[in-house]
């Protein structure tokens, strides 16, 4: 397994992803790999997936936290009133990349 580093289309975002295999460059797409979206909204860094994992708050590393308490549904909670719109322009990083 490598390691590599995608740029996200969102800001200067980097998602660290494990890839197997041997790889080619001019070869076709074999597919994606994802994960929870990240946000940064009112000083707070946290991944949001509305299917899977739902928000939970994260440290600066990326390392989830232990607890996800009261004040961070409260900011949640605005976050998720916003459209989608203004989502995405607190979006940093996550979501799916082509492999």
């Amino acid at each position: 397994m490598g390691l590599k580093k995608f740029r996200g289309k969102h800001k200067e975002s980097e998602l660290n992803v494990s890839v197997i295999a041997n790889e080619v460059r001019d070869r076709e797409p074999t597919g994606f790999i994802c994960g929870p979206k990240l946000y940064k909204f009112e000083g707070w860094f946290f991944q949001y997936h509305p299917w899977t994992s739902g928000p939970w708050p994260l440290k600066k590393d990326g390392d989830p936290r232990e607890r996800a308490g009261k004040v961070f549904y409260d900011v949640f909670n605005r976050f998720d009133a916003l459209s989608d719109l203004e989502k995405k322009k607190h979006r940093v990083g996550g979501g799916c990349v082509q492999l």
